[in-house]
């Protein structure tokens, strides 16, 4: 199963050291920000990765189905987490006047 999900782990990895660059050179770099981005990421990642890999499992004849999931959804999920989070910490930081 690790090798599954080896794709969408590596690009939350990538994402979240991205992320929290972002979060250090705006002023936003706390340690609640940085877990909120951890949050974000993991979570929609593990919701997207699982609708894409069963989604496609139960729908379709297809052995190619899962695919979706590991390489499209998963990744793409753990992306759009990651900005989400790091984008909710910015702002979050600048209306508490962390910044």
């Amino acid at each position: 199963m690790m090798l599954y999900i080896a794709p969408t782990v590596a690009v939350l990895v990538v994402m979240l050291g991205v992320a929290a660059i972002v979060l250090y050179t705006t002023g936003a770099g706390s340690r609640d920000g940085l877990l909120r981005t951890v949050r974000w990421g993991a979570g929609l990642a593990a919701i997207s990765f699982i609708s894409g890999y069963v989604g496609p499992a139960l729908l379709s004849e297809s052995p190619q189905g899962p695919l979706l999931g590991i390489f499209l959804t998963g990744p793409a999920g753990a992306a759009l987490g990651c900005v989400i989070g790091a984008t909710r910490s910015i702002r979050l930081a600048q209306q508490h006047g962390t910044k």
